[in-house]
């Protein structure tokens, strides 16, 4: 956990005989898998919360049925009508979302953002990953898999926004620290890819085929490692991992990742903080509403390193929905340079 969070007696939080606490969780979508753990996580704190506190801790799924700015912008509008405690958001759209934001914020309604911001508004803090730390991560751990030596393929997608041009931008970077090491090639694989060669496992196959040269990829995209037909879409790619002649780093720690790593089919899976956007954030709502912790604009939620000493936790915690233990550390970052 990122939170050392003090709930202390019940005079901390409450008394029984109090009104409880109502927090609006709000995702982009009910229907993204991304936030299928943070939702549960979220339930998961206020049922904590209320037997810790002995005040409950009311957590309530006001979320779009699908990634739809006006279908979000209603569910703010209806969690402010609701009249709760507070507004967990993950936002879709700034625009549309921060009028709406700072609305609740004139009326005593505080808003947490998460996974994405609306930085231009009243909203309390963020909590989310730093890329910029990340993505250097994620390139320091690729250069020691590859003997700090060769070529390297990146996958990207269509988008243009500022996390994920700091995703690209961060790991070059760091990568141009090192003589023997280059970025040769970087391919996208967007919606037109995915729909016209059924996934980007095929995209990673055809590249493979292309420049046998390359030594390591960046999946800065990790679509691929999410889909269940990789090694028989890639198996060129996948002979090439599997054999040590391919090494591979990629975005992001799923159940589906998961898979792909205790297989072989890649290295390192660098993951966000999906337990801790349901389970962190309202921990720091409740914190902020009974005892008037301030936090800063941006807080680091930090980010998961899985390899091959450590995945069988994060599947077992995945099972469980329950990432309140924190992972064994990776081995690979013993004297990361």
């Amino acid at each position: 956990m990122v939170l050392a969070l003090t709930l202390g007696s019940p005079a901390c939080g409450g008394t029984p005989a109090e009104e409880p606490i109502t927090v609006a969780w709000i995702s982009k979508a009910a229907d993204n898998p991304f936030f299928g753990l943070s939702r549960q996580a979220a339930l998961l704190a206020g049922r904590d919360l209320t037997s810790a506190s002995g005040r409950e801790v009311k957590v309530l799924l006001v979320e779009p049925a699908s990634a739809d700015k006006d279908l979000q912008a209603a569910k703010i509008r209806e969690a402010i009508d609701m009249n709760v405690d507070a507004i967990n958001l993950s936002v879709l759209d700034p625009p549309s979302a921060t009028p709406l934001v700072n609305e609740a914020a004139a009326r005593g309604i505080p808003t947490l953002t998460f996974d994405s911001d609306a930085p231009d508004s009243d909203r309390v803090t963020y909590y989310g990953i730093d890329t910029v730390d990340a993505s250097v991560m994620a390139a320091k751990l690729l250069a020691r898999l590859m003997e700090y030596s060769g070529q390297i393929a990146i996958m990207t997608s269509e988008d243009t926004s500022g996390a994920y041009i700091e995703r690209i931008n961060a790991f070059k970077d760091e990568i141009g620290k090192h003589r023997s090491l280059s970025v040769s090639t970087s391919v996208v694989c967007g919606p037109v890819e995915v729909m016209e060669k059924a996934g980007c496992a095929q995209v990673l196959e055809e590249v493979t085929e292309a420049h046998p040269e390359i030594k390591g990829w960046y999946l800065a995209r990790g679509r691929a490692l999410r889909e269940p037909d990789l090694a028989r879409k890639a198996p060129t790619w996948s002979a090439g991992q599997l054999s040590g002649k391919i090494v591979s780093v990629g975005f992001d720690v799923t159940d589906t990742s998961l898979p792909s790593l205790k297989n072989g089919l890649t290295n390192v899976l660098i993951g966000q903080k999906l337990f801790g956007w349901g389970y962190d954030v309202v921990f720091m709502t409740f914190d902020m509403l009974t005892t008037g912790r301030r936090f800063p604009p941006f807080f680091d939620s930090g980010f998961d390193i899985v390899c091959e000493n450590n995945v069988d936790e994060a599947i077992a915690n995945w099972r469980a929905q329950d990432f309140r233990q924190s992972l064994t550390a990776c081995e690979l970052l013993s004297g990361l340079k």
